[in-house]
Formats: C-alpha cells, sequence, structure tokens
C-alpha cells in the first residue's frame, strides 16, 4: 500500500505491520505443519532416499491442497475459543474456560464422543455449549474434524472431566502437543507479552501438566508477542529468556533453549547435525529450542528454516508449525514462499480468524 492509501484507510503503518506479521505467525505455523507431515516418524536416512539428498522441499498436495494435521486444528481451535471470550468480555480465568471448551469441542468432533464428553464435564459446562461447534456448521471446513493424530496426554487431559491449571496439574504432559497449538494466543495477547506468558502457560496446563511443557508454551507466547511488536529477533529472544531466569523451577527448560540459541549463532554446515544434537523435538522443550535455533540461524528466511527443521528424524510436523509460528512472527506474511501458501488447507479459515483477533484487540487499545 502506499502512504496516501494508508492514510485513507485509517490504518497506521505500526497497524498494518502488525496484520503482516501475525498472519505470518499464522500462516507460516499452518505451512510448516503441512510440510513435515508426510515426513513425520521418517528418519533421516529414508527421507533423503525418498527426497533426494535436500529432503523434503516442496508441499505434497491432495487434489491440490496440502494437509495440515492436528498441530493446525488445534491452532484453529484455539483461536476459535480466544474469539469467542473476546465477543463475550471474558476475564483471563474465563478467557482460559473458553479455550477449553474449544479444545473440548475439538475432541468431541474427532471422537464423536457428543454423549460422553459433555456428561464428563456436566459440573463445568452446560452441555449445550460444548455441543455447539460453529466451526463446523454448514460443512464449510469440510475435513476439520479428521482425526491426525494418536492422542496421548491431550486426549487424557480432554477424557478426564477436570479442568486442569498450573496448580492443579494434569497427570502427564512433558510433549509440543502444547505448543503447537499456542500462537493465537501471542496474537491476542501480543500487547502485553507478560500476559502472553501467563495466558500461554495456563492454556498449556489444561493438558500438559510437566512444567517445562506448560513453561514452553509461556515462552513461546512471550516470544512471539514481542516479534510481533517489532522487536528485533536476537533483542525478544533475550530478553523473553532472561525473563524465563527469573520464573522458579525454570532452569531445566533454560538450558535447552540456550543451547539451540548458543548453536543458532555458532551453526554447522548441516543443520541436520545441530537439530539432531538438540533433540528430536517431540518434547515441548526441544521443540521450541529447535525452532529458536532456525530463529537465530536463518533470521528471516522462511523457506531454509523450514526445510530445515522438518528434515529430522522427529516429530517433523510439529517442530515445522512451532519453527513457522516464530518465524512468521518476525519476517512477516511476504516471506512465505507463495507456493506453499497458496496449497494450504484452511488457509481462509486461519485469515479469517487472525483478522477478527486482530480487530478485538485494536478495540482493545
Amino acid at each position: 500500500m502506499t502512504n496516501a492509501v494508508v492514510q485513507l484507510m485509517g490504518i497506521t503503518h505500526s497497524q498494518m505491520n502488525l496484520k503482516d506479521r501475525a498472519l505470518g505467525c499464522i500462516f507460516a505455523g499452518g505451512c510448516g505443519d503441512a510440510l513435515g507431515y508426510p515426513v513425520e516418524h521418517k528418519k533421516w536416512a529414508a527421507i533423503l532416499d525418498m527426497y533426494g539428498p535436500s529432503g523434503i522441499c516442496t508441499m505434497e498436495t491432495k487434489n491440490g491442497v496440502a494437509i495440515i494435521t492436528d498441530d493446525t486444528q488445534m491452532t484453529i481451535y484455539t483461536a476459535q475459543g480466544l474469539i469467542h471470550a473476546f465477543q463475550k468480555h471474558c476475564s483471563v480465568d474465563d478467557t482460559v474456560k473458553e479455550v477449553h471448551k474449544s479444545y473440548l469441542r475439538w475432541y468431541i468432533s474427532l471422537m464423536h464422543s457428543e454423549t460422553i464428553t459433555p456428561h464428563l464435564y456436566a459440573a463445568l459446562y452446560p452441555e449445550e455449549e460444548l455441543l455447539q461447534n460453529d466451526l463446523l456448521q454448514d460443512g464449510k471446513y469440510a475435513g476439520l474434524d479428521t482425526k491426525m493424530c494418536r492422542g496421548g496426554s491431550t486426549f487424557e487431559a480432554l477424557e478426564s472431566g477436570e479442568m486442569y491449571t498450573v496448580d492443579h496439574r494434569a497427570p502427564s504432559g512433558v510433549r509440543c502437543g502444547c505448543t503447537m497449538r499456542a500462537a493465537p494466543i501471542a496474537v491476542a495477547y501480543h500487547s502485553n507479552p507478560e500476559e502472553a506468558f501467563k495466558m500461554g502457560c495456563a492454556c498449556a496446563a489444561l493438558t500438559h501438566g510437566v512444567r517445562s511443557a506448560f513453561l514452553s508454551a509461556g515462552v513461546m507466547c512471550m516470544l512471539i508477542a514481542k516479534l510481533l511488536n517489532g522487536t528485533e529477533a536476537m533483542e525478544a529472544v533475550e530478553s523473553t529468556l532472561a525473563y524465563l531466569a527469573n520464573v522458579p523451577k525454570s532452569e531445566a527448560l533454560l538450558r535447552v533453549l540456550k543451547k539451540g540459541v548458543e548453536l543458532g549463532k555458532n551453526p554447522r554446515d548441516c543443520a541436520h547435525d545441530d537439530i539432531s544434537s538438540i533433540g528430536l523435538g517431540w518434547r515441548a522443550d526441544e521443540n521450541l529450542a529447535i525452532a529458536l535455533y532456525c530463529l537465530v540461524r536463518y533470521k528471516k528466511d522462511i523457506r531454509s528454516a523450514l526445510i530445515a527443521c522438518v528434515n529430522h528424524d522427529g516429530d517433523s510436523d510439529s517442530v515445522g508449525a512451532v519453527c513457522g509460528n516464530i518465524m512468521g512472527s518476525y519476517a512477516g506474511v511476504e516471506s512465505i514462499p507463495k507456493e506453499w501458501l497458496d496449497v494450504l488447507q484452511f488457509r481462509d479459515l486461519l485469515e479469517l480468524q487472525v483478522n477478527t483477533i486482530c480487530s478485538y484487540t485494536e478495540k482493545a487499545t
């Protein structure tokens, strides 16, 4: 847009940049998820045999669509819970409940548990609220209710009949199911990175009870909030880790994240060697550390970062999703390869949700 057009529309440069970064955050997360999906659970050697010496570098599509997994499904449901909270003018605690209800709707849609799950949560939520899933009305977003995951700690928590918190913790949950869905929280709370951290932890703790996991989600949300506000990458990383250092019992997480940063500052020629030394990305802390490594190493080069982080032995789609969320927040939507974005499943829904959240946050400020 020219300056004249921007002035006529009443949009400031900072607002326009925020929207570009927010779309970049959510779109690049979806692209990382879709790029990594075909090679999740595959060994690096097998990936190279299938795709050549550079590994998977282009989107695989089905009927012209790059399929997303539960990572982006849950991102969509996180965003929907936040939108419901904005619509109801919810308090912080009630906002977490809206996100929880949204996750339960997601679970019901996958497991067809309409008669079971509402009964389990009857003491917390009216049945009709859990059965009203506006994302699936009229079949507009066909495929959003496709089961794309095994379940694990997330399903266990959503089957429990309890609402877990950082003080009333789920019995398990160390893996990255709490980080790969968290990015919309950062978009919603970008103006207050400390609030983004707290909300990230609270929403992660709904399903993940291990401290390193829900703290990872908080760190991710704080970092993305800072990047959305235009903070330079290293400044955002360093200030976020400095904040984490003052959080009780965060030492183990801090060591893992710092390792990713240091490797990114002094990378080896082959990114796979660095990434494999961090871990497989199944755990939330290792997942986030790989994303930090890619941010520090690749700066705004989303293509190279996502290709690097999905071509390894571990959780390719979730590492791609979290890396994409962070990289997109820094580089913006224009840095995402167009040929990836053009085929991304549910792109229109993701864009609608980002625009809706941004419109509410603009009103709040």
